[in-house]
């Protein structure tokens, strides 16, 4: 008997939403947030990342190894963390206390290629879901202007609207 064929008797056969979770929240030992996941008869898995790698930093044959991993347990993926916009808005330094997190080292000029990779990454896994953030939190935002709000606003919406032409 398949892992798969024990797994698939216990779960609902309709559910009204994807029900899983991100696997690094797991264990940092992918496999094993995966063992947890297909464990619990959940069905969908969040990548964010992988061996200390944020996803948009691994290569082709280490998004195959994970691949290979998600199939064999009779998972799909939900959708793909990105890092895009968990970044300081330009003109707004964040608090200081706001360390960079999930080994992801970006920045606003990455943009444009984070947001390339993500859409990529997405369709390798079969989701059309990415999760993006709004930027830190500015210090002391009420002291900041609107316009520069408005930037935010802006770059928000442009990828907004390239996530559509995908």
């Amino acid at each position: 008997m398949t892992l798969c064929s024990r797994i698939a008797p216990a779960l609902p056969t309709k559910l009204p939403f994807k029900l899983g979770i991100i696997t690094d929240e797991i264990s940092e030992d992918f496999d094993q947030a995966l063992d947890f996941i297909s464990g619990h008869s959940l069905a969908y898995c969040e990548l964010r990342e992988m061996g200390r790698k944020n996803i948009m930093s691994l290569t082709r044959p280490e998004l195959d190894r994970v691949k290979e991993s998600i199939a064999r347990r009779c998972l799909q993926v939900s959708d793909i963390a990105s890092p895009i916009f968990k970044y300081e808005l330009p003109e707004m330094p964040a608090h200081p206390d706001q360390a960079l997190e999930f080994h992801s080292t970006f920045t606003e000029r990455d943009t444009p290629m984070l947001l390339n990779r993500c859409f990529e990454i997405a369709h390798f896994f079969g989701t059309r879901k990415i999760r993006v953030f709004s930027y830190w939190r500015a210090r002391e935002p009420e002291k900041r202007p609107i316009p520069t709000c408005a930037t935010g606003w802006r770059k928000l919406r442009t990828s907004r609207d390239k996530a559509a032409w995908y």
